[in-house]
């Protein structure tokens, strides 16, 4: 998979990201624990900018998603892009 990055196709640095989020054309899942320390609900913000894009909120995680949370996070991904 190609990394394509939203600055090639003629943003500048001076435009925050979040505000091109509208034009993200892939399928998406936002991961974020319900105790993300850094930006507290910047995952909603997110996946409610992106279209299509679905929430998946890790209870009692924070910013880093621990090694026992990895099953979880793996199976949430395959199913979401099996659709």
């Amino acid at each position: 998979m190609q990394n394509v990055s939203i600055w090639s196709e003629g943003f500048g640095a001076d435009v925050e990201p979040v505000n091109a989020l509208h034009r993200v054309r892939a399928p998406t899942l936002v991961v974020e624990g319900t105790h993300e320390p850094v930006k507290p609900g910047h995952g909603a913000v997110i996946a409610g900018r992106v279209p299509g894009a679905r929430l998946m909120r890790v209870a009692g995680m924070g910013h880093t998603l621990p090694p026992q949370t990895h099953q979880e996070l793996a199976e949430a991904i395959l199913a979401h892009t099996a659709e």
